[in-house]
């Protein structure tokens, strides 16, 4: 005698809840990775990296958990409900039954309170999993921070050898520290023009025909670190450095300031220079072909002997009102 069919038919399928929950929970883990992997990383270059993406893998386990304990919660009153509508059996109705409808009975009740217990078993431990997964993002989050300030710290030391090699590793490496950190960016580059500016030759000194190994290392990373558009330090603080005969052909300087700048003789191929503030500068014999200078500020900059062929931004007139020419310049 089954006294309750609805449970019966439930209890009777353990595995299809089983099954349903397992395919639920790999669904959620999946779609976290892939949520995690689809955050653009463009992002990262204009800000820290947010927590969120890291997170992403362990939001969908929580949102199945509260789903799931929703699910059992309202499971478990709807089935009260009906339990209420159909009165327990009295002793005398439970004597009156057959030895084998008892025992049928006693099952039923049996499953139905071990389905309940593996059932808030499961979401426990689904909740246990995404906090889990929670925990370590947060985690792995305060390593890489505590990694960056160790490396930072030891490439600035660096910077300061007395031995050349060590100091040009420390460029490179305050340079692929600046792409894993954007947050540092900026930084890391002031650093960088720093040097420049207090390693270049002093104003008594006759500067050579070309930049020191350092010095020519450290300028083509400012250049060659700002070639996205996602790695803009604007207005990366040049002035009055003394590098004639430097290369910088294809540097993107948008916005830099120049001013009374030495760049004599200085390969700016093709150099992004919008915006860029080249008063004073010297530029005599400069190779500025293809260059772009929109915007930029020309004003008594001395550009007898450069070769302007092929500039952008500024027509031939326009340098001449503005800049020192003379018969060598090449428009």
């Amino acid at each position: 005698m089954n006294l309750n069919p609805l449970k019966a038919r439930r209890a009777g399928r353990p595995w299809l809840a089983t099954a349903v929950t397992l395919v639920v929970l790999l669904l959620a883990y999946v779609s976290g990775q892939l949520l995690a992997e689809w955050v653009p990383r463009k992002h990262e270059f204009y800000e820290k990296p947010p927590v969120w993406p890291q997170l992403a893998s362990g939001a969908p386990a929580v949102i199945i958990t509260v789903l799931l304990a929703a699910w059992a919660l309202t499971r478990q009153t709807m089935d009260r409900a009906r339990a209420r509508r159909v009165p327990a059996p009295t002793a005398t109705e439970l004597a009156a039954l057959p030895v084998k409808d008892r025992e049928e009975l006693l099952i039923q009740r049996q499953q139905a309170r071990t389905q309940w217990i593996s059932g808030t078993g499961v979401v426990l431990s689904v909740a246990f999993t995404a906090f889990g997964l929670i925990y370590t993002a947060l985690t792995l989050e305060a390593t890489r921070e505590a990694q960056i300030t160790d490396r930072y710290t030891k490439n600035i030391e660096q910077l300061g050898s007395s031995t050349l090699d060590v100091r040009l590793g420390a460029i490179y490496a305050l340079e692929r520290l600046a792409r894993d950190s954007p947050r540092d960016h900026d930084t890391i580059y002031d650093v960088l023009t720093a040097f420049v500016r207090e390693h270049d030759p002093e104003l008594e000194v006759k500067p050579p025909a070309k930049p020191a190994t350092d010095i020519q290392a450290a300028l083509t990373v400012i250049g060659r670190g700002t070639a996205e558009p996602y790695y803009l330090p604007l207005n990366a603080d040049l002035g009055e450095i003394r590098a004639p005969g430097a290369n910088l052909d294809h540097s993107n300087l948008i916005g830099s300031d120049l001013r009374s700048a030495d760049l004599s003789r200085a390969n700016l191929v093709q150099a992004t220079l919008i915006d860029a503030n080249l008063s004073e500068a010297n530029l005599s014999g400069a190779d500025l072909s293809g260059a772009d200078l929109s915007g930029a500020d020309l004003s008594e900059t001395d550009l007898k002997g450069a070769d302007l062929r092929g500039v952008r931004g500024v027509t031939p007139d326009q340098i001449r009102r503005v800049a020192v020419t003379d018969e060598t310049t090449r428009f």
